[in-house]
């Protein structure tokens, strides 16, 4: 992407005001530059770009623009410029992610405890599991259930670690999110992807890579499920709702007998975007006190959360978050 793709894409907006109320960030603020519509001006204007810093990237505003602003491209262009903060290195090295959330646990305890990222290859392969940076560290309990399950349906895997190149774009390095990816193809060699984190799930989608989230993989295989029912509310991370993979977890809650109670706007931002989960400023926390009340509201046992920063975030606040895969019986 260029400089001149991002403006042209600013220009495509008419300033219809669509995109406020879908924005998390706009909703607690109630400022004009916090709103999608605000950054946009101010990029197509060239200055106080540091609005953006305090854009979740959610892409919220983008299933709510009639004019089919792809506000990503402006976004990207824009963090480039003001925010200094890059993990791209960290969530490149499973060593150095651990050793960077190990830290971060002290302060954080929340934070389950970072391990080695699980390594597994079946001879001859059709499936790659790709558990996504964070969930590889600090959720390895889940990848292992993947390995286990599919085993018992008889697919054979090769667990597949490393970035998908989300965390590179919130800091605006468009080079290295394309890099993550092109690695990530080298090793998937054209084998399907089941991906555990679905908001990454979603990025390799957009990158045009055969990838399925687990519940959608589950359903459009056929495959048979069988666990434990809760009564449970489901959360639809951002990325993931421009490809409707939410209606695929409840299937599989369906399967599994589950009660599921939906809570207002499943698709409300968590909170933890654009680094949050980090810096975690005032207006981030403000957004994430909301969709705290939304799960509540709905006296669930559980919220299911299939992206994990998501869960990080529901934990850090005091919730129980579960994957979906959590439920299921390996």
């Amino acid at each position: 992407m260029t400089l001149e793709e991002a403006e042209k894409e600013a220009l495509k907006c008419v300033h219809c005001g669509f995109c406020l109320e879908t924005c998390p960030t706009y909703n607690v603020t109630r400022n004009e530059l916090f709103s999608p519509r605000g950054r946009v001006l101010a990029f197509r204007e060239g200055k106080s770009l540091e609005v953006f810093a305090s854009c979740l990237f959610c892409r919220r505003c983008e299933l709510a623009c009639p004019s089919g602003v792809n506000y990503s491209k402006i976004y990207v262009e824009a963090i480039r410029r003001v925010r200094k903060l890059d993990v791209s290195g960290v969530v490149e090295s499973p060593k150095l992610l651990s050793l960077t959330l190990g830290v971060l646990r002290r302060s954080r305890p929340y934070l389950p405890e970072p391990r080695e990222p699980l390594a597994h290859k079946d001879e001859g392969a059709e499936v790659v599991i790709f558990p996504g940076c964070i969930t590889s560290v600090l959720f390895g309990g889940l990848v292992e259930k993947a390995v286990k399950y599919f085993r018992s349906v008889g697919i054979k895997t090769e667990v597949v670690n490393g970035c998908c190149g989300l965390a590179h774009l919130h800091s605006g390095n468009e080079e290295g999110a394309r890099k993550a990816v092109e690695r990530l193809k080298e090793r998937v060699k054209g084998r399907p992807i089941v991906g555990l984190s679905s908001n990454c799930v979603a990025r390799l989608k957009e990158e045009g890579l055969e990838a399925y989230d687990f519940a959608e993989f589950v359903v459009k295989r056929g495959l048979p499920v069988k666990g434990r029912a809760e009564l449970v509310t489901v959360h639809d991370s951002c990325h993931a709702s421009h490809f409707g993979l939410g209606k695929y977890t409840r299937e599989v809650l369906r399967m599994l007998g589950a009660k599921v109670v939906e809570m207002e706007e499943p698709n409300y931002e968590c909170g933890a975007g654009g680094y949050s989960f980090i810096l975690n400023d005032d207006v981030s926390e403000a957004v994430s006190e909301v969709k705290k009340n939304m799960v509540a509201k709905t006296g669930a046992e559980a919220v299911i959360s299939t992206n994990p920063v998501c869960t990080l975030n529901f934990l850090r606040k005091g919730l129980r978050a579960l994957h979906v895969l959590d439920l299921v019986e390996a």
